[in-house]
């Protein structure tokens, strides 16, 4: 953990920690040359010990709902799951939209694959967030369940606001979202994805709805939220420069922020479009 710490001044207080601290630290974590095992160890181990000194002076934490290191390996990547193909993606979207006519887990999980966002973000995402005249989407929060605090909401994993291209298969199921909210008396204002009781989505039912969308359409794996996720990246990498794919996917690369402030609203819609031709 020593090791871990160097990079920041000892000196600190934990009561004068930020998030950009933690931000910091768990960018120095997924460079370590050690195993990922070790990394998410070093986090863990941290990360309680930040929590118990915030509880024990009173302070709030500035990780809650922080995602932990996603660390580079240096051996070979390995996937955990395989990714989908285009038809398959459309037809899980598909599936789950019918299954779910009168709520929004549909339109979750039609975030989840036509943007590439993570869970929270496409929980925590609102309509002033959705330009349909330009055709992009602004990622600009994460929602979080924390147990006994609730629902909270942070800044995106990588710490800054990104934006995607909006497809047109998903400014139409977006636009029938609209519809579908207003018709049951919630006007389309705040979240995009929202309960019956316009609370936040369960992202058990997320979950559960995607699996049994996988058993429904026979696939060969059970797709979950980071099987959309990948796949979308994989899809992208297909038809667009590997820039690009990092500027709208968020990928901590902060070597890459130069060439993020210099992708146009033209080009994310372009070949957000062009993947589901």
């Amino acid at each position: 953990m020593a090791h871990c710490l160097i990079f920041e001044d000892k000196s600190t207080l934990v009561t004068r920690y930020t998030r950009a601290h933690l931000v910091r630290l768990r960018g120095e974590l997924e460079k370590a040359q050690a195993s990922p095992h070790t990394i998410k160890g070093w986090w863990s181990e941290w990360r309680r010990a930040i929590r118990r000194a915030c509880q024990d002076l009173g302070v709030p934490d500035p990780g809650a709902g922080l995602e932990g290191p996603e660390p580079l390996s240096s051996a070979a990547p390995r996937r955990e799951q395989r990714t989908l193909g285009r038809a398959e993606v459309l037809a899980l979207i598909d599936h789950v939209e019918v299954a779910s006519i009168t709520s929004d887990y549909g339109i979750c999980v039609a975030i989840l694959g036509l943007t590439g966002m993570r869970l929270g973000e496409a929980l925590a995402l609102e309509w002033s967030s959705v330009d349909f005249v330009a055709g992009i989407v602004e990622v600009r929060a994460s929602a979080h369940w924390t147990p006994g605090a609730g629902w909270s909401q942070t800044s995106p994993k990588s710490g800054r606001v990104r934006r995607v291209g909006l497809a047109p298969h998903l400014a139409e199921l977006l636009r029938k979202a609209q519809g579908r909210q207003r018709r049951a008396g919630r006007l389309p204002v705040g979240r995009v994805c929202q309960s019956a009781q316009g609370g936040y989505l369960q992202t058990t039912r997320v979950r559960s709805r995607l699996a049994a969308a996988s058993k429904a359409l026979d696939l060969d794996v059970v797709v979950t939220p980071q099987v959309l996720r990948r796949t979308w990246n994989t899809l992208a990498l297909a038809v667009m420069d590997r820039v690009v794919v990092q500027a709208q996917i968020g990928h901590a690369d902060d070597a890459m922020t130069a060439h993020y402030l210099g992708v146009r609203d033209e080009t994310l819609r372009e070949v957000s479009g062009r993947m589901w031709e």
